[in-house]
């Protein structure tokens, strides 16, 4: 996958100089955006908290394409802290049942393929691995884990992503970050839940390379909520602690 225009070249001054501009706009357009956003949801006025809720997801996207990979998640991140799921719904597209997704076994669910086309992309790794995640997460994660590898050494064999599916595989739970492509398990095996620590416990550096971008490490959680394989996107922390294995 592209990584955007992190080494292009610019010649002259004039586009350059477009880029306090452009800044400056994105950052009117969020101050609206989440402007009727609010005022919407509080004054119970449907139409202008529908609007803003998709002005806010279209500028994350133009500013994602314009600033690099890291600009949404630190956004979202410095802006908000934690998301609750209807944040997490605005952003990054509702999953609803009965609307876009169905119950399936053993605590799977079965999304609308159409939510899965307009926002799920394959993400090819630096090591040839090919994941799918959440269109704006993707270009963020593919750089965070090469810097993350090359700077620790730990390279996971295995690399968990989009699974749509609820917390612990318990349908009476709320639905897992996995299910919206914005959150990672590496090596469950190696990197337990709970207290017992696991291998990325020990490489500081690979944590340190995604919470530079923005991202999220389950392993830095309250001891109940504890999850050292897990990485996310969000601010989001388990509402209640699981038995074991992720989120």
């Amino acid at each position: 996958m592209s990584q955007g225009g992190d080494n292009e070249e610019r010649d002259g001054n004039d586009e350059s100089s477009l880029v306090p501009v452009a800044a400056a706009w994105l950052a009117w357009s969020g101050i609206v955006a989440v402007g009727l956003y609010v005022t919407g949801r509080r004054q119970r006025l449907a139409r202008n908290a529908l609007v803003g809720g998709a002005a806010i997801e279209a500028t994350l996207a133009v500013a994602q394409w314009m600033f690099g990979e890291g600009v949404v998640p630190k956004v979202l991140w410095r802006i908000g802290g934690k998301m609750d799921d209807e944040q997490i719904d605005r952003v990054f597209g509702p999953l609803k049942l009965g609307v876009n997704y169905a119950e399936g076994e053993e605590g799977r669910i079965v999304v609308d393929p159409k939510w899965v086309a307009d926002r799920i992309v394959k993400v090819k790794l630096f090591d040839g691995k090919v994941v799918r995640m959440h269109k704006l997460a993707a270009t963020s994660f593919a750089v965070a884990y090469e810097a993350a590898v090359k700077a620790s050494g730990y390279h996971p064999k295995s690399v968990q992503t989009f699974v749509p599916r609820h917390i612990r595989w318990d349908r009476d739970r709320e639905l897992s970050l996995h299910s919206y492509g914005i959150a990672v398990d590496f090596d469950p095996t190696l990197n337990p839940w709970g207290k017992k620590k696991g291998v990325i416990d020990g490489k500081p550096e690979f944590v340190r390379e995604f919470q530079k971008r923005g991202w999220v490490w389950g392993g830095g959680w309250k001891p109940k909520y504890r999850d050292s394989m897990h990485f996310q996107m969000t601010g989001v922390q388990p509402a209640s602690p699981s038995p074991s294995g992720s989120v």
